[in-house]
């Protein structure tokens, strides 16, 4: 019979094995390691603990761990198919050259049978090196597989094809990935040497750039990715309304859309800039980028993150803990060519902080290459959270001094990436637990792709997990809180990150403790607009700073809303753009008044339908600025008269056969301003009304018939609806 202690142990055993294989489900990588490594410090002899572990060690990137973990098991030959599996996979993937691990195959497929998904693999890993068209070692892998490697599609690989620049076909990011899927670092050298020869390749067909059109650059074509929300947001939708507010128009498009739009050649009518954002290259944006430069449209090329620089991005893999698999992060670095080269490619390049700019700019230099202009464009406040922005919460009474103290205070932690989970659960979260124990009024909020950790798992009660959501719901869960807590890695790459997050916080009325990366640096002094925190007893020291002291949150919640309305306001876009639009170049503006009786510019009917149809034929013109003018009443009229003689418009257009129409051509006549009469019906040609139509400079119908009469009446200028841009005074 065994003792009680070893019922104890089988049970704890059993017990924490279900919990980490819960957590492997989860993907919570980090929590399964610390709960599986305790468990193997107590009972090595466990083969379930070390088979769970090493599945772990093989998600986090480390095969050697995990076959050093599985060796004792697979030498004392208590194996089972699944383990045995997991052992191989390590393995092979522990192999340091492509050939090696192909003779670790050939072995485990003499040893055993593997399962089927290990298998289809290996088939893959066979399959990128013939894509990638590396004989050697696609031979090996071949040989090795044999009659397993049936299912291989091998007619590339015979025929001697690798990825060619001139295939239309061609998905470089698809191809490699499928290069990198073995961690080999020759194979990683390869896979971003063949996406350099490629993207030169692609740089070099490029025609030579013709002379910039004259004139303004009005009408943009913003092209990026949406698979970061956030990005899109701050870098493509955000320019889109700052571009509106400037009288320009802008049109959206994503790299999805770009890739399926069936006439490319189209795109870059009627644009005068083209601006893509994030972006790496690709057939389709390359061609989109020579059909710019055969028409003289500037290319302007944005970046948000140090996506380029092969020292220092990705950030290392165990800063990832788990949340994307190794391949992904071998994947990021074989397509920095890509996104290297729609940089080169720019005329005028913008970069969110100055240490992208910076970092851009030395690499260039250091492999002898000119740098073209270059602006650093910050992250601006976004019109949605300019609306919503909050005060600064007021101070306690002088008779309560522990009024807020008492009361539930709340913490939240927003994370939108991946590249951070780490110091969340070496520093933050465990900083939260012991807050969290201290303070039984705390409560804490997590958004986004922020993991519960194990050490928090006590306080669940107190905590809500809630994950991604829109925008403006994001901006109301931040406005639910009242610190605002934002954690990164250290490093270059998070130098390179903007401030989004205390901006953000900040406006909706919350004090903030904040990583110390050089964008915060740069913007804000420690203890004015934030609290800065280096390590786990930094943040437990200035977030019971916070909590102590509602003067304090105060302050820092008054400095930090100054600061981010000086420093990223929306006044701050127009000198941004204006060396891009170039709008002193433009042509002197016509001012256009366009008159119509009784109806808003928004109603759906009559008169207004048919004065917006004119209004956006006028304004098809840039150099137009078309103001409406409605209403029947003696205010009205008197209201054009007052803005008339101040503005003094330089064409009235008048639509409708009510009070304020013959009004506005008794005061047009008063002021000498010329004007151009609509016919929409006969009335206007009614002996009543038709010395109208000699006053009027030109006029414009709605069909033929009215423009015959009204020349059989004498009327010479006159044209239809569609020709209303020719319309000439």
């Amino acid at each position: 019979m065994p003792s009680d202690q070893q019922q104890d142990d089988t049970k704890s055993i059993q017990d924490t094995t279900t919990q980490a294989q819960s957590l492997i489900q989860e993907r919570r990588w980090l929590d399964a390691k610390q709960l599986l490594t305790r468990q193997f410090q107590a009972h090595p002899e466990q083969v379930v603990v070390r088979s769970a572990l090493a599945q772990v060690y093989i998600a986090l990137g480390e095969p050697d761990a995990a076959s050093a973990l599985l060796q004792p098991c697979i030498d004392q030959g208590v194996i089972s198919a699944a383990l045995e599996s997991l052992y191989w996979r390590a393995k092979v993937r522990a192999s340091p050259s492509a050939r090696q691990a192909a003779s670790t195959v050939k072995v485990a497929l003499h040893t055993t049978m593997p399962v089927p998904n290990l298998l289809e693999e290996w088939r893959m890993i066979t399959q990128g090196l013939i894509i990638a068209g590396w004989q050697e070692e696609a031979i090996a892998w071949i040989n090795a597989l044999g009659s397993s490697g049936v299912p291989l599609e091998l007619k590339q690989f015979w025929e001697g094809v690798s990825p060619s620049p001139t295939d239309p076909d061609l998905d470089l990011n698809a191809i490699s990935l499928q290069m990198v899927l073995h961690p080999s670092p020759d194979l990683q050298r390869k896979a971003h040497q063949a996406n350099r020869n490629i993207t030169e390749a692609w740089i070099q067909a490029l025609p030579d750039r013709l002379a910039p059109r004259p004139g303004p650059r009005r009408r943009w074509l913003l092209c990026g990715s949406t698979d970061l929300k956030q990005c899109w947001l701050y870098r493509v939708e955000q320019k889109r309304q700052q571009l509106e507010a400037l009288g320009c128009s802008a049109r959206l498009l994503s790299a999805n859309e770009l890739q399926q739009e069936p006439n490319p050649d189209t795109l870059l009518e009627q644009i005068d800039g083209l601006l893509i954002h994030r972006l790496p290259a690709s057939q389709s944006l390359f061609g989109l980028i020579a059909q710019a430069r055969r028409q003289g449209i500037p290319v302007v090329v944005d970046l948000d993150d140090l996506l380029f620089d092969p020292e220092h991005a990705p950030p290392p893999l165990e800063n990832y803990a788990g949340s994307i698999p190794p391949e992904w992060h071998r994947w990021f670095r074989a397509t920095q060519p890509q996104i290297q080269a729609t940089l080169r490619v720019a005329d005028h390049l913008l970069f969110s902080t100055a240490e992208l700019a910076e970092r851009w700019t030395t690499l260039e230099r250091q492999a002898g290459r000119s740098v073209a202009p270059l602006q650093v464009w910050p992250n601006l406040i976004p019109d949605d959270l300019r609306r919503i922005q909050r005060r600064p919460p007021p101070a306690p009474l002088p008779r309560h001094p522990l009024r807020q103290r008492r009361g539930r205070l709340r913490l939240v932690v927003a994370s939108a990436s991946q590249p951070h989970l780490l110091v969340w659960h070496q520093q933050l979260a465990p900083a939260l637990a012991q807050l969290m124990n201290q303070h039984r009024q705390l409560r804490l909020d997590l958004l986004g792709s922020l993991p519960l950790p194990l050490v928090l798992e006590p306080f669940q009660a107190r905590i809500r997990c809630r994950g991604h959501c829109d925008y403006p719901t994001y901006l109301q869960r931040l406005g639910e809180a009242d610190i605002g807590l934002m954690v990164l890695e250290p490093g270059p790459f998070t130098d390179a990150k903007s401030a989004n997050r205390w901006m953000e916080c900040s406006l909706m009325g919350l004090a903030t403790v904040l990583s110390p990366i050089r964008s915060c640096r740069d913007l804000l002094v420690n203890g004015e607009h934030c609290l800065f925190a280096r390590s786990q007893d930094d943040w437990v020291h200035r977030i019971n700073e916070l909590i102590r002291q509602p003067k304090l949150r105060q302050k820092l919640v008054r400095q930090a809303q100054q600061q981010a309305r000086t420093l990223l306001g929306a006044e701050q876009a127009t000198k941004l753009w204006l060396p891009l639009l170039r709008l002193e170049e433009s042509q002197p503006q016509e001012r256009i008044a366009l008159v119509c009786d009784h109806d808003h510019p928004s109603a759906i009917h009559g008169e207004a339908r048919l004065a917006n149809a004119i209004a956006k034929a006028l304004r098809s013109q840039p150099h137009r600025v078309v103001e409406w003018w409605s209403g029947s009443q003696t205010k009205s009229v008197e209201r054009c008269r007052h803005q008339w003689q101040q503005t003094r418009p330089d064409l009235i257009h008048i639509t409708g056969v009510g009070a304020l129409s013959q009004a506005a051509y008794r005061v047009a006549d008063e002021l000498k301003i010329p004007c151009v009469l609509h016919l929409q019906q006969p009335f206007w040609l009614e002996a009543a009304q038709n010395h109208l139509l000699h006053q009027a400079c030109c006029c414009t119908a709605n069909s033929p018939r009215l423009m015959a009469i009204a020349a059989e009446m004498g009327v010479t200028s006159t044209t239809l609806l569609e020709g209303l841009s020719l319309i000439h005074i």
